[in-house]
């Protein structure tokens, strides 16, 4: 048994006496003790004890029901975490905001891009100012390496979504376009353009992606010379993927 707790044994004709039979009744009550047990619940330091389940780590199997309350403890305080938002906390610790974590980004192009004519163009987010960029488990949006790229860490359904402004002009159409690896997907489409006004335009879907699927946005025209998408006080280009779930 356990720590402290024994099974009294008594010889046959043994008198119960009222010392006898209290000393046996507490030995059941100790016995049930965390500290007898090995639950690991009777100090502050005992009680904030954890250790990693991982199985593969020699000796970690556990050899106690104190040793499985610990790797208990370990997970739990990895899911607190997580829904903090990957801050770091202790398996008895109250969830603290963001309260859920995400997976996604969203991006603002600081300048203006020119889109030349009929030659759809893949959209540079250089310079881009991030409202936010997943960095679990992942970073999406890399500006030093990838700046076209919106790249999936995980697979899952995602929402992507890109707005942009173009310059004032009359002629042709105007496509705004999300791939996929390369290849096309969705896009928003319109012609006619009022010359005297610019012009927004957006595309949004719902995609379906591996771990290490990257999105991107294109841009098309065919004024019969190049457009900016524009930046200004009014005008801006935005774009991003936000993971909904697997």
């Amino acid at each position: 048994m356990p720590g402290a707790y024994f099974v009294p044994t008594r010889l046959p004709g043994t008198q119960i006496t009222e010392l006898i039979y209290n000393a046996d009744h507490q030995n059941h009550v100790d016995g049930r003790d965390a500290e007898f047990t090995g639950a690991y619940g009777i100090s502050a330091s005992q009680y904030q004890l954890t250790e990693d389940p991982d199985i593969s780590a020699a000796g970690s199997v556990a050899p106690s029901l104190a040793g499985d309350i610990t790797r208990v403890r370990f997970v739990l305080a990895n899911i607190i975490s997580e829904l903090s938002g990957g801050a770091a906390s202790n398996w008895y610790d109250t969830m603290s905001s963001p309260g859920l974590p995400f997976i996604g980004a969203r991006v603002q192009r600081g300048t203006s891009v020119s889109i030349p004519n009929a030659f759809s163009t893949i959209i540079s987010f250089s310079g881009a100012v991030s409202d936010f960029n997943s960095t679990v488990p992942a970073a999406v949006f890399d500006d030093m390496t990838q700046p076209t790229r919106f790249t999936a860490p995980v697979a899952g359904k995602y929402m992507a979504f890109c707005s942009v402004t173009w310059t004032a002009n009359a002629t042709g159409r105007r496509q705004l376009s999300i791939t996929v690896n390369g290849v096309g997907g969705a896009n928003a489409q319109f012609s006619n353009i009022p010359g005297s006004l610019a012009q927004p335009q957006a595309v949004t879907g719902l995609l379906d992606l591996n771990a290490n699927d990257y999105v991107q946005f294109s841009a098309f025209q065919n004024s019969g010379g190049s457009l900016n998408l524009t930046v200004d006080g009014a005008s801006s280009i935005v774009g991003g993927i936000v993971f909904f779930g697997s």
